[in-house]
């Protein structure tokens, strides 16, 4: 078990117990939790992160214990539902839907954990997070950073968080 995989449920309950708290005001009204945790890729540019399923699974467990409501994509997931695969087409719609609907009391949280790469695009490097099926030299078939806080920024939701465990070559 790594590092990250002990960690999770101290920072998950570390989470529920600070949230809104540091105003005095009532905690979040709802949490929701979108984790993304491609182990193995289609391209063999892009290791495999053999940790990566397990730990986004323990996290899940330790957030769905403190009142989240988890969407989890991983291999194990996706073998049970080809939309729960951590395939681009699969994070985007379950990001729109992670900041979806949210309201000034609700509290959003983004976790990836797997590989990510810098792009030079347009001029200026930009940073990917590498769904299982990105191909590691096409940005295209990869969700920027960017896209990621566009996504969270477009959310009514009060308290928004992203974390990463994005491993670059």
């Amino acid at each position: 078990m790594g590092y990250l995989t002990r960690s999770w449920p101290a920072l998950a309950l570390a989470l529920t117990l600070t949230s809104g708290l540091a105003h005095s005001q009532p905690g979040p009204r709802k949490r929701t939790a979108l984790l993304v945790g491609p182990r193995a890729y289609v391209s063999k540019n892009l290791p495999p992160v053999p940790y990566a399923g397990a730990d986004v699974h323990d996290l899940a467990q330790a957030l769905a214990s403190q009142g989240f409501r988890v969407t989890l994509l991983n291999e194990g997931q996706g073998r049970l539902d080809p939309s729960a695969d951590p395939t681009l087409k699969n994070i985007r719609a379950a990001l729109q839907s992670l900041a979806a609907g949210k309201g000034k009391r609700d509290l959003i949280l983004f976790a990836f954990i797997g590989n990510g790469v810098k792009h030079r695009v347009a001029g200026r490097e930009v940073n990917f997070l590498c769904p299982k099926d990105a191909l590691a030299r096409d940005p295209r078939t990869m969700i920027s950073l960017e896209e990621v806080v566009r996504a969270l920024d477009a959310s009514e939701a009060g308290h928004k968080l992203a974390l990463l465990d994005a491993a670059q070559e």
